[in-house]
């Protein structure tokens, strides 16, 4: 063990010890979801009743002086918000996985996650949706996973600010009812409607893999669109490593896709889109589900 990493590991584990100390008065972690190792508590709005709590499921932005979130539901839920600061030298990847990695291994629904400047502006996560200043960062450093599970709702949001500190914020929350996201309860209309729709939560790799975010939010979309009758066309598109790679690779990621879709019984086709087709309003690396309209 060289000398470097040993006192990175013990900077680390004083860290852990002594994080109690250094969490807000009254301050707690929400129920079954573990901080990561070593960061504290610097913003904490204790289990409450909200009558219009809004769960974000897509992208934040700008629209003039306003903020314009893409999808979200809005319902009465009890609602527990912490925000985390983890300690100095922490990879925004490491705490951006630890958070993944529980909420997919509980069994939720990822609904809608995103990274980077597909997110939208930080500003207006940070001000508008959580109310927390110290998650201000630059768009290229965020992080977003929004999840349920039955009545339980999930939030993370995860930036690393210019200083390169780390901030990590869980929305952990019950509601009066099972709640249905828009993106989900409106995927076969828009199929129906418009012949296509992006699929809310699935971001192909650079390499036009998927992790085990993606292929949960595939696998929750199963139970919507077995119902329909027709045959289905997936279509990645993705912007990686110049025009012939992202060809070859969306094309991989839409093989994965339909191999997910066909063991559940449905008819589905793959297709690569590369770079091609960049639609208004939605990243450029995404999956999208097609229905010609003869066969609605």
């Amino acid at each position: 063990m060289t000398g470097a990493w040993s006192a990175r590991l013990v900077v680390a584990l004083a860290a852990v010890t002594n994080h109690a100390a250094q969490d807000l008065p009254d301050a707690d972690d929400p129920a079954g979801l573990e901080r990561y190792p070593g960061s504290w508590i610097v913003a904490y709005s204790p289990p409450a009743m909200l009558r219009s709590y809004e769960f974000v499921t897509g992208r934040v932005d700008r629209s003039g002086r306003t903020t314009r979130v893409d999808d979200s539901v809005r319902l009465a839920a009890e609602v527990v918000r912490v925000t985390y600061r983890a300690a100095d030298g922490t990879r925004f990847e490491d705490v951006v996985e630890h958070y993944r990695d529980q909420i997919v291994g509980r069994g939720a629904d990822v609904v809608f996650t995103c990274q980077a400047r597909d997110c939208g502006r930080s500003t207006s996560w940070a001000n508008s949706v959580f109310g927390v200043k110290e998650l201000v960062a630059p768009d290229s450093s965020q992080f977003y996973l929004a999840a349920r599970n039955g009545r339980t709702l999930m939030a993370v949001y995860v930036v690393q600010r210019g200083n390169r500190r780390v901030y990590a914020h869980v929305d952990l929350g019950t509601a009066d009812a099972p709640p249905v996201a828009a993106t989900d309860a409106g995927l076969v209309g828009q199929l129906r409607q418009q012949g296509f729709a992006v699929v809310a939560g699935v971001v192909p790799g650079p390499d036009g893999g998927l992790d085990a975010a993606s292929l949960a939010a595939i696998d929750a979309l199963v139970a919507q669109i077995a119902a329909l009758e027709g045959t289905l066309y997936v279509v990645c598109h993705l912007d990686a490593g110049g025009p012939e790679a992202s060809m070859a690779r969306s094309a991989a990621c839409a093989e994965t896709v339909v191999a997910r879709l066909r063991t559940a019984g449905i008819t589905a086709f793959g297709f690569g889109g590369g770079p091609l087709l960049p639609r208004a309003g939605f990243p450029a690396d995404r999956v999208e589900l097609v229905m010609p309209r003869d066969a609605q």
